[in-house]
């Protein structure tokens, strides 16, 4: 059917929601009339302010001014794969009369694979883990550290300071608990208003103590090599924010971001939390907690 068209705009556009996120790669696109000149695709994980006039905040991932092929059908490729629940194809104005104006017929996002969301855990089940807020911790170290917001700061028991990385994306804060702790589930409180895509990563050997350096604690540079970790699990949440203000003293407002570790519940020393994308603003976490199983069902 013909796009929709933005007001006082000349583009033609449609959006879609996916309802979840999924991770998106690429699209491919059926005109009915088999030749549209396509502008851009756009997707979008994080509401905008509520004043603003858009209500979602949109990143382009694809440009794109390919002819079909000869069965009508475009191909799309994005920029790099994106985890998304919204998706925004805008098509440039033509000057065809109206019957040939700019439309889709099928829209077919390609390897969409639906992505874990945050956990939701019953008051009452919450009530009996036995949570432990990281504060004692043998080391931290983080890829990047805004002044003044180093990676000890998400372990300083203080929810209104928070680690913050320099950049938006691909940044990762590893801890050293100091000793072996049982891991079911991880309670990350992290700034409102962001999209947190994060992947849960433990060391990719057996034996930690080879990623152990002077001191017997987690290293600096095993904390940055990536192939010495891997990923358990990976989590995409919409970290929104409550109606009112976190504080009269306008401290940035933290929420919960709960992670289950798959399975049966790990031994483990060594973790890390492996931020993919930060969706237009900087990354960072206040707090970290984990939880062991005290007599709790953890089969939600």
């Amino acid at each position: 059917r013909t796009l929709g068209r933005a007001a006082g705009g000349r583009d033609w556009w449609c959006a879609l929601n996916l309802q979840r996120p999924h991770e998106l790669s690429r699209l491919r696109l059926l005109s009915p009339r088999r030749r549209f000149a396509l502008g851009h695709v756009d997707t979008s994980m994080e509401p905008r302010r509520p004043a603003a006039a858009d209500p979602l905040l949109w990143h382009r991932v694809a440009d794109s001014f390919a002819a079909p092929q000869s069965d009508g059908w475009l191909q799309v490729p994005f920029t790099e794969a994106v985890a998304a629940q919204h998706v925004r194809v805008t098509c440039a104005e033509s000057h065809a009369p109206a019957s040939q104006k700019c439309g889709l017929r099928e829209l077919v996002l390609v390897n969409a694979w639906p992505l874990p969301g945050t956990l939701d855990l019953p008051a009452a089940t919450t009530a009996e883990l036995d949570w432990r807020e990281l504060t004692d911790v043998a080391a931290a170290f983080a890829s990047s550290e805004a002044t003044g917001r180093g990676a000890g700061v998400a372990f300083d028991g203080d929810a209104h300071s928070h680690w913050r990385a320099r950049s938006r994306a691909d940044e990762w804060l590893a801890v050293d608990l100091g000793a072996e702790t049982t891991v079911a589930l991880v309670r990350l409180l992290v700034p409102a208003g962001r999209v947190f895509d994060v992947a849960l990563q433990v060391s990719a050997f057996e034996d930690e103590s080879s990623l152990l350096g002077a001191g017997a604690v987690l290293s600096a540079q095993a904390a940055s090599r990536d192939d010495r970790w891997t990923t358990l699990t990976r989590v995409v949440a919409q970290t929104t924010p409550s109606s009112s203000p976190s504080s009269s003293t306008g401290a940035e407002e933290s929420v919960e971001v709960v992670i289950r570790v798959p399975a049966e519940p790990l031994s483990v020393r060594l973790l890390r939390f492996l931020v993919s994308k930060g969706y237009g603003r900087q990354i960072g976490v206040s707090s970290v907690f984990v939880a062991g199983p005290a007599g709790a069902d953890l089969s939600l």
